[in-house]
């Protein structure tokens, strides 16, 4: 079983104006699942998440990964992380399918299967269809694709936008919905409206048509 452990993480800024203590002692330990962090700004959330996937020293304290230290397993752990930070540099002449066979050369995936694992972390952010555009308005669905790029497990770390961008998403698809609906219940209603009216005109030549036989009749007997 996956095992993330972190033991007394302690991380202590120095400068002009004296030290600064980011973080006082730390420790949890996560298995498979999926967590959230919370806190306000300046708790040390973003300090926290770069010491785990090794962009900055601890003071004290260190990261396990099934109980071993990350900064010896090196390349081994970052195999199997994803991380999302919340300000990206993407490179804008890329495409989208571009940046996915990039990061997945860096995750060391065997190449043939590259192409259909792009496809696939594609389908799961709803951007097959947006593959050969250049990375800009794409750029936080390219990243959110990226994370599920892996070979058999991944311990993935991303900030909110990720959830903002699915919940915009879906936003949009429910008021395209609503707006098909609404237009489809005018039609319906418009479609009710016009046959009411073909009735009564029918009652209406019918009514004409039985006058017209009745006096026709009385012509002949006359």
């Amino acid at each position: 079983m996956q095992e993330l452990c972190v033991q007394g993480l302690v991380k202590v800024y120095g400068g002009r104006h004296g030290e600064k203590r980011a973080l006082g002692g730390v420790s949890f330990t996560l298995g498979p699942g999926f967590y959230g962090l919370l806190g306000p700004n300046g708790a040390g959330k973003s300090t926290m998440i770069n010491i785990i996937i090794g962009n900055l020293a601890a003071t004290k304290g260190k990261v396990l990964w099934n109980g071993h230290d990350v900064r010896r397993l090196g390349r081994q752990f970052r195999a199997v992380l994803g991380y999302m930070p919340q300000q990206q540099n993407l490179y804008d002449s890329f495409t989208g399918q571009r940046f996915l066979q990039y990061m997945a050369a860096l995750k060391e995936l065997p190449r043939a299967a590259v192409p259909a694992e792009v496809q696939r972390v594609a389908g799961a952010v709803h951007l097959q269809a947006e593959l050969e555009k250049q990375l800009g308005p794409l750029e936080k669905q390219s990243e959110t694709a990226r994370l599920y790029l892996k070979k058999k497990e991944t311990l993935k770390s991303y900030d909110v936008n990720m959830f903002l961008l699915e919940t915009e998403r879906l936003q949009k698809q429910l008021s395209e919905l609503e707006g098909k609906a609404g237009t489809a219940q005018a039609n319906l209603d418009e479609t009710s409206r016009e046959y009411e009216k073909i009735k009564q005109e029918h009652s209406r030549i019918e009514e004409e048509l039985e006058e017209l036989n009745t006096s026709l009749d009385s012509a002949k007997e006359a």
